[in-house]
């Protein structure tokens, strides 16, 4: 199975998106999406960041501000069944 990094998102203020667009824009990511609650910029492998404005400042809530998530890209549903059949063996999901 071959996996790699589709998107990572985190949650910001709004105010801090023109930051890390003019950062990103600068170090040669292009940008995917542009509007005042989101931002995604993408780079040349495929892989993609995205800011979520709105952070509610909330600790260890899942739109608190930070690491929102992380999505893996797979080559096939297949593999993501794979994947689930095998956290379902280890007991982290109930399938």
């Amino acid at each position: 199975m071959q996996s790699r990094i589709g998107h990572i998102q985190f949650n910001v203020k709004s105010e801090n998106l023109p930051f890390y667009k003019s950062l990103l824009n600068f170090l040669g990511w292009q940008v995917l999406y542009d509007a005042p609650e989101m931002l995604g910029v993408g780079e040349s492998s495929g892989a993609s960041l995205w800011f979520a404005a709105g952070a509610d400042g909330v600790v260890e809530n899942y739109d608190g501000p930070g690491l929102n998530h992380l999505g893996l890209n797979a080559e096939s549903i297949a593999d993501v069944d794979a994947l689930a059949a095998h956290l379902a063996k280890l007991g982290i999901l109930a399938l």
